[in-house]
């Protein structure tokens, strides 16, 4: 089992009213299959917080702590049931994401990664704003892209092996450079099925927390059922995507 978090208080501003796109802005482009609607400043800078464009904090930040999570699991396929549950903290300011976010991810072979945001406290979780821990038989590991690695081993909690460096980004931005500029002789350094898997962790997870529903899911067909064991259902299944505007589309 392992556990993720991003413990990271979050401050929304006002609601602002509609303008006139900035001059240099392509404002059609960068809607892009999202909805037509006016320009607003709030909606442009804070796009992740908004439905129309991003996913709250589980899709922004959290992305890499799950990431991390399907890493340690060697997750090699989807989960099969997943539950989430929000609310709203002494939230203030404008957004369409609760501040505070639970999950839980079952895999088939009994596996299970739980995530937690937490966008209204100051303080950290065993020091770090985000990390992860892996739970084993015999102890757990303490893992963070802060760039560290602690065990603690047995019922006393016994430090055992760690260590302590970089948190890697310089090293996966020039994977990634190299790859683009070699056509692909590059191998980058997670294929894009392992990015898939990670990022559908944040797509339901957040159907199961906008629904208020667990949600059962059938990890060959890619489709929502309608209960464990049960039929496609296609008005859940429909959520795993958008409506994309014209002429955008996939």
């Amino acid at each position: 089992m392992v556990r993720g978090w991003s413990v990271e208080p979050r401050r929304h501003p006002d609601p602002v009213p509609d303008e006139d796109p900035p001059a240099g802005l392509d404002y059609d482009k960068w809607l892009g299959p999202a909805p037509e609607r006016p320009y607003n400043r709030n909606r442009f800078s804070r796009w992740r917080y908004y439905r129309d464009y991003g996913n709250g904090e589980m899709g922004d930040d959290g992305i890499h702590d799950i990431d991390l999570c399907c890493l340690g699991l060697g997750a090699k396929t989807h989960p099969v049931r997943i539950e989430a549950h929000g609310s709203e903290i002494n939230l203030k300011g404008e957004t369409e994401y609760p501040n505070h976010v639970v999950a839980s991810f079952q895999y088939a072979d009994g596996r299970e990664l739980l995530y937690e945001t937490r966008n209204w406290a100051p303080y950290k979780m065993h020091g770090f704003d985000s990390g992860n821990i892996f739970y084993g038989e015999e102890g757990y590991m303490l893992f963070t892209r802060r760039g560290m690695f602690q065990t603690y081993l047995g019922g006393g909690e016994k430090e055992g092996p760690g260590m302590k460096g970089g948190g890697g980004n310089s090293e996966h931005m020039a994977n990634f450079l190299d790859s683009i500029r070699s056509g692909g002789e590059t191998k980058t350094n997670a294929d894009a099925w392992t990015a898939h898997l990670s990022c559908a962790i944040v797509h339901l997870g957040e159907i199961s927390f906008r629904t208020g529903r667990v949600i059962h899911f059938d990890p060959e067909n890619e489709a929502i059922l309608s209960g464990a064991g049960g039929e496609r259902d296609e008005r859940l299944t429909a959520l795993l995507t958008k409506k994309y505007r014209e002429p955008w589309g996939i």
